[in-house]
This record gives structure tokens, sequence and C-alpha cells, in this order.
């Protein structure tokens, strides 16, 4: 961990808010952050809440920059983007809503009709209908907006009717986009853990309800339940169940680092050592 105040992040954070604001115009850039403490524990987590108008309609997306432990003035930061060293290029969620208005504008001179590749008519949510007939170009961007597919990724999933090959798919739902997968659970299972795909990130939810936890990828989401259940284990006490083997692994390596001792019980779960 590094050493950091409140008010370095605050000098920090403000030269990204003009780099990224300088390298996407008409995207706007705001740190948010939330304090959180119970227990030993004092956190502030720091966001970058990137903001752009689409299609005529605001579109925000989130940044992760870790969080500061207020306590020992130390600076965390696993997944998300390390403020140190952030470059506005690498910032994906404010690059996405430039591509997505800049995407917006062209596609009102585009009069081609697009079609998913082969075999990702249901990745992109195509009827048959639609698949081969076509959706316009505005169509084809309000499809992969909703799926998180940016600009830039188009080529993978979309080609214009005519350059496609239509066939009969089998149907198949990506695993984790339409159910919760079960990382773990508390209280005896009344709680259960998952995470889900929404939008292009992986979100952690405790019994359906959204937590404040997400990942960019499945990894990301895991480790982001991981945490999770590690907290209400060292923090809350709850003994907890984990089903998911990285994410075991997780936990037990964050609670070595922490000096956490756990014991494992006969029926597989596992709870802090008094």
């Amino acid at each position: 961990m590094i050493e950091m105040k409140a008010a370095d992040m605050k000098k920090m954070m403000a030269a990204v808010v003009e780099a990224v604001e300088k390298k996407y115009p008409g995207v706007k850039a705001t740190v948010k952050t939330k304090e959180w403490e119970k227990g030993a524990y004092h956190r502030l987590y720091i966001n970058l809440v990137c903001t752009a108008e689409v299609n005529g309609e605001e579109m925000t997306e989130k940044a992760d920059f870790g969080f500061i432990n207020l306590k020992s003035n130390r600076y965390n930061v696993k997944d998300g983007y390390d403020m140190r060293h952030v470059d506005a290029d690498d910032l994906a969620e404010a690059k996405a809503l430039y591509e997505y208005a800049e995407a917006y504008k062209a596609a009102e001179s585009d009069k081609k009709l697009y079609a998913a590749k082969e075999n990702y008519r249901h990745t992109v949510r195509l009827s048959e209908e639609e698949q081969v007939k076509g959706v316009s170009r505005k169509e084809m961007l309000d499809k992969s907006v909703e799926l998180g597919i940016l600009p830039s990724s188009f080529d993978t999933y979309w080609a214009a009717v005519g350059e496609v090959e239509v066939h009969e798919e089998k149907e198949e739902t990506t695993k984790g986009e339409e159910e919760g997968e079960e990382i773990g659970s508390y209280d005896d299972g009344r709680h259960s853990v998952t995470i889900k795909l929404a939008k292009g990130r992986y979100i952690v939810e405790d019994n359906g309800e959204e937590t404040l936890d997400e990942g960019k990828n499945r990894d990301d989401g895991i480790y982001e339940a991981a945490m999770y259940l590690y907290d209400r284990l060292a923090e809350d006490g709850k003994t907890i169940k984990v089903e998911d083997d990285e994410a075991r692994a997780y936990i037990i390596e964050c609670a070595a680092g922490m000096k956490v001792k756990i014991v494992k019980n006969d029926d597989g779960t596992i709870k802090k050592d008094k």
C-alpha cells in the first residue's frame, strides 16, 4: 500500500479530471467519494463519474480509483485505476462515452442495414427476423450500448447485411448474463452473494440487491464478491460459505495479509477465530 492523504488525492484526481476532459471533448468528469466506517475500518472510496450526452440523452459511466484508509493514510487499489499513473487514453469509461457519442452522430448518414456475425445473434439479442432483414445503424448502436459493446469492437459482432451468413444457431445463454452466479453465502445461506453481468460489468448482489462493488470482467467480479464476503466475516463476525475456489483463495490470502485468523467448520463454512 502507498502512503496518501485525502488532500493528496484531491490534487491528483483534479489532474485526472483535466486530462480526461481535454482528451474526450463532450465528456464531463467529476470526482465522487464515499466515506465508510465500521469497527476498526475507516475508508474513503474514490470514483470518477464520467458523463456525456449520447444520442440526446445523458449517459454516465463510473471508474473505480480504489480507496484511502483514513486511519493509516494508505492508498489501496487492486483492479481499479491508480490515480498516480493513470493516462486518459487508458480510461475505458470516458473513452466509451466519447466513442458512443461520436458513433451516434455518424449513424445519421449511414443507410446500411446490419446483422450479427456468425454465432453472435443471441449475444447481441437479435430476433430471427432482424437477423434476416437487418437493423439500422442506430438500432445496432442501441443494442451495443445496452450490452456494453464498444464501437471499437463492432467488427467482432456486426456486419452489413449481405456480408454475413444467416443460419440457424443453437440457443445458448452466456453464463452469468441472465442469472446471478453464486460466489458464496452467509447467515446459514439466508444471504446469497452473486455476480451478474449487466451492461458489460460484473456487479455484486446480496440477495438480488446491488452492492457498491463491481468488476470489469468475471475475474474482477469474483474478487469483488470475495472481498464483500470477507468483510462480512472479518467486520461483521459472520460465518460464510464460499462456493467458488478462486474466491476462497482471495479470502484466505486477504485474511493472512490482515493477520485475521479464520477457522474452517466441519460443514465447509469458515469464520473468524475469536
